[in-house]
């Protein structure tokens, strides 16, 4: 019958070849495309509020980094590939630092993850390039947005919850310590940036200061769990805030710049976007978070004065926000929430400024502020780079440079409240 039927084969028709050509070239492009569908974590369906998010790109108005929301709710670049020339050219230094600090081939869009970690950890002289790098890391937290479906959440320190506190309430400590705290006064000063934790005591010493951290999320009955492995006498399921997803909780657990990231010294635990919790160790004890109350913030007023070396043309705005405590200066980017200087003076001691040892701040003997006028002129060196001036109630805030460039700009600042911020 099979040879029956060979012999009695017909070509088919010309027509029905065509048509089964057609058919096999259609399912062909249908299985090599890749169709962006509503579930595309690329396809950015709706805005997102960048308010929440860190970088200097976020808020540069370059429209390379517009920035929109996907079907998952998380952030994505508009245009990945203009962002990612974009922040070549903008972190060029930062992007060269990292591959030779740690031997990284030149970045691509196939091997940005280890740029991606590495550039929290970097502990460049530079500043401008340590924060190129940070800037890397943020670019990158939201690039890879892009390209995965399983996102915990954007895993940055945003200028949102920034700032300085002080340790609160003890919630709960490892049952197995003899002494027990009525709190956290003990942390008189817990300073909060994107990349950095800086500890002060209730004695103006500063016990921890780093730049290195990691970052983990936790389920809520994982995390329940923990502390319940961990033996924190006090502490129960009650303690814990309510949070729906790991999107909602992080910890960044700090350990000393250079050293062992397993050897944890703090952790501060976010919840709903705020950092909530402090911690010795991982867990060992955990108090409340508090923000400090006592500070008053100061604004810029005017520039008095810039080194003739500089090529600023400054408006009167120094870009940075002034946090004056009883017992503390710290100094903060205005935009980003960054602690970028901290003094601890045991106490306000003014000493005299005469006439000689003001000029003697400005070696290019020209364009000098003149404090004749005032009648007690004082000075506190706040650090071998900043100092505070009193002219007689006015504050002063100078930025000295060592070497024969002396000061480098000096501004007059005055409390926010009095002036108002937009």
């Amino acid at each position: 019958q099979r040879i029956k039927n060979v012999l009695n084969y017909k070509k088919p028709a010309f027509w029905v070849i065509i048509a089964a050509l057609v058919s096999c070239v259609i399912v062909a492009v249908c299985f090599l495309t890749n169709p962006r569908t509503d579930k595309d974590p690329a396809k950015v369906v709706g805005e997102y509020d960048v308010s929440s998010l860190g970088g200097a790109f976020v808020n540069s108005r370059n429209p390379a980094y517009q920035i929109g929301m996907n079907a998952y709710g998380i952030p994505v670049f508009i245009n990945s590939d203009a962002a990612f020339d974009e922040i070549l050219d903008d972190c060029t230094d930062g992007f060269a630092y990292l591959s030779n600090e740690f031997d990284l081939p030149a970045v691509t869009k196939q091997n940005y993850e280890a740029y991606m970690n590495y550039g929290w950890q970097t502990d460049a002289s530079d500043e401008a390039v340590r924060r190129q790098c940070v800037e890397i890391s943020l670019f990158f937290d939201i690039y890879e947005n892009s390209f995965s479906t399983n996102r915990a959440a954007v895993t940055t320190l945003t200028s949102v919850g920034n700032g300085v506190y002080t340790g609160g309430a003890l919630l709960g400590q490892n049952g197995g310590l003899s002494y027990l705290p009525k709190d956290g006064s003990y942390y008189a000063q817990i300073i909060l940036s994107h990349y950095s934790l800086t500890v002060i005591n209730d004695e103006v010493q500063t016990i921890f200061e780093t730049d290195s951290s990691t970052v983990s999320h936790m389920a809520r009955a994982e995390l329940i769990d923990r502390l319940n492995e961990a033996y924190l006498f006090g502490m129960d399921e009650s303690d814990v805030p309510d949070y729906d997803s790991l999107n909602d909780m992080m910890i960044y657990s700090y350990y000393a710049s250079n050293g062992d990231e397993n050897d944890i010294k703090y952790s501060i635990y976010w919840f709903n976007g705020q950092p909530k919790w402090f911690a010795e160790g991982e867990m060992t004890r955990i108090y409340e978070l508090e923000p400090k109350k006592t500070d008053t913030a100061y604004i810029s007023h005017s520039c008095l004065y810039m080194n003739p070396l500089s090529s600023t043309f400054s408006n009167g705005d120094s870009g940075g926000c002034y946090l004056i405590g009883e017992d503390s200066f710290t100094i903060m980017n205005k935009r980003t929430g960054d602690v970028v200087a901290v003094s601890s003076p045991a106490s306000w001691d003014w000493q005299p400024l005469s006439e000689d040892e003001w000029q003697a701040l400005f070696p290019f003997n020209f364009g000098a502020p003149d404090i004749s006028s005032y009648k007690n002129p004082q000075v506190m060196k706040l650090s071998s780079r900043y100092y505070l001036f009193d002219m007689d109630g006015e504050l002063w805030l100078g930025d000295c440079h060592s070497g024969k460039v002396g000061m480098w700009s000096i501004y007059s600042i005055v409390p926010e409240s009095s002036v108002g911020v937009e």
